[in-house]
Order: C-alpha cells, then structure tokens, then sequence
C-alpha cells in the first residue's frame, strides 16, 4: 500500500471515519476458490434498471446518495492483510454516479448495449472503492438506462434487489417531498459483520416492503415494474444475478 494510503487510512481510523472487520466466509470463499482472481469482471453482477420519464441528474444522484447513506455495504472497500484481506467499512461516501447524455447516434440499442457492456466489465479498485458504480444513459428526449455494476463481495441476486428498492423508494421520497421518511433499514451490513461466523450465513428477509412504492407496483421473479402517474415514470430492472 503506497504511503499516502497508510497515512490516510490511519487517519480514518483513528477518528473513526473507517472501521476494519475480517471478510465474512462468503466473502473468503470468493477470495479463496474463485476461478477467476477477486478483481476479474467475472466477479462483476449487473442490474440493468429502464426508466421512461423526467428523470433528473440532480434527483437520480441525490437518490443514489440516500441508499449509499443507508447501505453502509455500499460504502465498502477491500485492504490487503497479513494473514488474509480486511473489508474497510466508511462512516460516509460520496456516491459513485456518472449522468451520461447520449448522442443520436449513441442512442441506437447496439450502441447502447455496447456502453453498457464497457460499464459492466470496466474494473474495480478494490482498495480504493467503492464497489459498485451506476452510470445513468440517457437518450432524448425521456429515456435513461441505469447501468449499476456491483462487485460481488459485496451483493448478490438477493441484496442487488434490496439496493434497488431503496434507490426507487428514495427517489420517489424526493420528487414527491414527502416528509415522511424511508422506514429503516432492519440489519446493517456493520450489525451483520458483528453477528455472523463460519458456521452460521443466514440472511435477514428484507423488511423494505413495496409500500413504499406507488399503489400500481406489479412484481415478477427478475423483472421488476413500476409506474407513477403524477409525473409518468415507469420503470423496470432486470438482474443479471
């Protein structure tokens, strides 16, 4: 680790700005007997999410910044050890969101899968974080494609769903200025951390109902909808986890 890293590191540490755990067995288990080394794109998971409608920069980035604020998960990141890796877990994290406007002829689906596929495998910095990006397409004159890649040391199919329903949840929190907030996440990944050993993985059922979400929610398996009459945004993701 280059010298500034230590010094900062140190820093974070002592005022408590950073906190160090071992990884969890999953974690290890991806580290250990992965076929492919920890910083492959094949250890990448890709939710794509469709969105049609005034989807602003500023709210789709204010959004992101709530869930990376309620998901400390999201502010993770992965240290050498002695012995084996450490997971660095930061208090706060600026959210790793790029807002994209598309030219025409970016705009076509083959140029568009193209950029998403760059999206996708573009590497992560393991140490630096954090591990994930989303990257927000956007083609006139109200089509975005949300591009959120994820490290899978820190999601799979189950917690990339946790994710997207706090991101659609804070999004609507913020374009309808409710005052009432999200209800709380039930289990950090910190509180987690605490909890879990060798022997026992369990996950915590996610308690983030679909109330949250506007009255016309229709869910499937993979693929998720949704639709807000007040300013006509419809949405659906698809997981590749």
């Amino acid at each position: 680790m280059p010298v500034d890293q230590r010094v900062r590191l140190k820093q974070w540490l002592e005022s408590g700005e950073a906190q160090l755990h071992p990884l969890t067995f999953p974690q290890r288990e991806l580290w250990e007997m992965s076929p492919v080394p920890p910083e492959d794109s094949g250890n990448h998971i890709c939710c794509l999410i469709d969105v049609r409608g005034p989807l602003t920069e500023r709210d789709c980035g204010a959004a992101i910044q709530r869930a990376v604020d309620r998901q400390d998960v999201l502010r993770l990141s992965i240290l050498p050890g002695k012995e084996r890796p450490l997971q660095m877990i930061r208090s706060s994290s600026e959210a790793n969101f790029e807002y994209r406007e598309l030219a025409p002829d970016q705009a076509r689906p083959e140029a568009i899968e193209e950029l998403a596929t760059e999206i996708f495998h573009k590497p992560f910095d393991l140490m630096q974080g954090p591990l994930y990006r989303v990257v927000d397409l956007c083609a006139p004159p109200n089509q975005h494609l949300l591009v959120f890649a994820v490290h899978h040391a820190i999601a799979d199919g189950w917690s990339l769903g946790v994710f997207v329903q706090d991101l659609i949840g804070a999004y609507l929190e913020i374009i309808m200025r409710s005052s009432k907030p999200l209800p709380p996440v039930p289990q950090k990944f910190f509180s987690f951390l605490q909890r879990s050993s060798r022997s026992s993985f369990i996950p915590i059922k996610p308690s983030i109902k679909l109330t949250v979400l506007p009255p016309r929610c229709f869910v499937s398996k993979r693929i998720r909808n949704f639709c807000w009459a007040g300013d006509m945004v419809s949405c659906s993701w698809f997981s590749s986890g």
